[in-house]
C-alpha cells in the first residue's frame, strides 16, 4: 500500500462498527442475511485464519459463520477494546448466548485494504465456553499438532459447530 493509498483511522472503525453491527443483527436478519451483509465488506480474494486454521477463501468461512449463528440464534458480540496501527486493527470481544449460556472472550486481526474493506483476517476465541454448552466435545486425537488440548480445541471448534448445528433441533 502506498502512503497516499492507505486506508483511514475512520474507515477501519466504520468497518468494525459495520461488521459489529452486522453480526449483531440476529436473530432480526436470517442467517444467510447476515453471511451476505458480511461479504459486502470482504474482496473476493479475501484469506484468513480462525483459532490457527486456515481459510483459503470466503466460502470456507461461510460454513463457519452459517453453523455458529444457527447454533447461536440469539448470538450478541461485544467489541471490548480496539487499537488500530494503520492498516491493522485489533479488537477484543465477547461473544454471548443467553439461549445457551454462553459467555465467550476472544479477539481478532483484522487487515484493512485501501477501499476500507477487510483484507486479511485472524479471528481466536476460547473453546473453553462452547465445551460448557455442549457445542464442543473434546476428544483425544494427539492435539492436531498444537502443544496443548487448548489450543487442539481451538482448532476443532469450526469443524464440531457444523456438526453440531446440523443435529441440534433448537
Amino acid at each position: 500500500m502506498s502512503e497516499t493509498s492507505m486506508v483511514t483511522r475512520d474507515q477501519i472503525q466504520s468497518l468494525v462498527r459495520r461488521i459489529n453491527e452486522t453480526v449483531n443483527a440476529r436473530p432480526a436478519q436470517n442467517v444467510d442475511e447476515t453471511i451476505a451483509a458480511l461479504d459486502s465488506v470482504m474482496p473476493p480474494g479475501v484469506t484468513g485464519w480462525s483459532n490457527n486454521e486456515y481459510r483459503q477463501n470466503r466460502a470456507a468461512e461461510r460454513k463457519t459463520e452459517r453453523a455458529l449463528f444457527e447454533f447461536l440464534n440469539d448470538y450478541h458480540r461485544d467489541v471490548e477494546r480496539v487499537i488500530i496501527d494503520l492498516p491493522f486493527v485489533s479488537f477484543a470481544w465477547r461473544i454471548r448466548s443467553a439461549r445457551r449460556g454462553l459467555d465467550m472472550p476472544g479477539c481478532t486481526i483484522l487487515e484493512v485494504n485501501e477501499a476500507g474493506l477487510l483484507a486479511r483476517y485472524w479471528i481466536y476465541g476460547d473453546p473453553t465456553p462452547l465445551a460448557a454448552v455442549g457445542v464442543y466435545r473434546p476428544y483425544d486425537r494427539s492435539n492436531y499438532g498444537f502443544p496443548d488440548r487448548a489450543g487442539a480445541a481451538a482448532g476443532l471448534i469450526a469443524g464440531m459447530l457444523v456438526k453440531l448445528s446440523a443435529t441440534d433441533p433448537g
